[in-house]
């Protein structure tokens, strides 16, 4: 009994720390975040290596520039033992240069996915995000608008979904993508599957049966490399490194890339709700699609 409570105090404390982070940076409050990691953290911020406290504190302060007053608004928190998922988005106002960008004043929001790894004490020692950095600058390009940021809730944990039962599930969906087994594929999802692919809301299993199998069809050798799996309840999340080689036709933003025969690795991030008989009943994927952009784009 003794070594079940203090299972629960720790997982408590990654919890509580984990969602820590976004309430310090959305008050501002970069410095706070500097405390709750280790040293020598490790952090790949979209693709973006840095190691140390001071190189993590500088990284996050930099979003104060283009986008004072940023807020981090959780969607998903679960945790398994030292690890914690969290999905949420980044809401806010260009009022600063973005890059290259001039400011604008447009309204941002760009959904993102992090995992954090905890040490012993509870403090960060590895971080990985990955986070919609194509809707960024296409929002402040004006390319895309954003009229009025959503309301953001964080979604319910469902207690009575055996942990085993959505591990099972999940372990499934990257194995019969990998293996091309679309039959299998489809018998994980729910007739009624609800996806949010990257923003744009797929509706039915064979909807998305056929947004996969578009993928496919671009990238014929495409398969997903775990990287960091998350589950709890009824929820799980996932890490993966695509890799692959851009040998079909790609379509995006009514453009037509030709196959251009270039080899990638794409990091993305998977959010996934099952229910109690193993059915996924939703999805959530994040990536940023400029790295696509960049595979498909003819070199000059």
């Amino acid at each position: 009994m003794e070594t079940q409570n203090t299972t629960s105090d720790y997982t408590n404390l990654v919890r509580e720390n984990g969602a820590a982070f976004h309430i310090n940076f959305s008050a501002g409050d970069f410095d706070k975040n500097g405390l709750l990691v280790t040293e020598d953290i490790y952090v790949n911020s979209n693709n973006a290596i840095l190691v140390g406290r001071d190189n993590f504190v500088t990284r996050i302060k930099r979003y104060d520039g283009p986008f004072p007053g940023m807020r981090l608004k959780d969607r998903i928190v679960i945790v398994e033992d030292n690890v914690a998922a969290v999905h949420y988005l980044l809401q806010g106002e260009q009022k600063g240069k973005y890059g290259d960008l001039a400011p604008t004043g447009n309204k941002v929001e760009a959904m993102s996915a992090e995992f954090f790894v905890m040490d012993e004490n509870g403090l960060m020692k590895d971080l990985l995000t990955i986070t919609q950095l194509d809707k960024l600058v296409a929002q402040i390009k004006g390319e895309e608008t954003v009229e009025e940021h959503q309301q953001v809730t964080l979604y319910p944990i469902d207690e009575s979904v055996p942990k085993e039962v959505t591990a099972k599930t999940t372990d499934w969906y990257i194995r019969h993508f990998n293996f091309r087994n679309w039959e299998g594929f489809k018998k994980l999802l729910a007739g009624d599957v609800k996806v949010n692919w990257n923003g744009k809301m797929i509706n039915g299993a064979d909807a998305f049966m056929g947004a996969i199998k578009s993928r496919v069809a671009s990238f014929s050798n495409i398969t997903y490399q775990v990287d960091r799996s998350v589950v709890e309840a009824n929820r799980s999340s996932i890490g993966y490194t695509m890799h692959g080689k851009h040998d079909g036709i790609f379509n995006y933003k009514d453009k037509v890339y030709q196959p251009t025969q270039k080899d990638f690795e794409i990091r993305e991030a998977l959010h996934i709700e099952v229910a109690a008989d193993g059915k996924i009943k939703s999805i959530i994927v994040i990536s940023n699609q400029d790295e696509f952009l960049n595979v498909v784009k003819k070199m000059a």
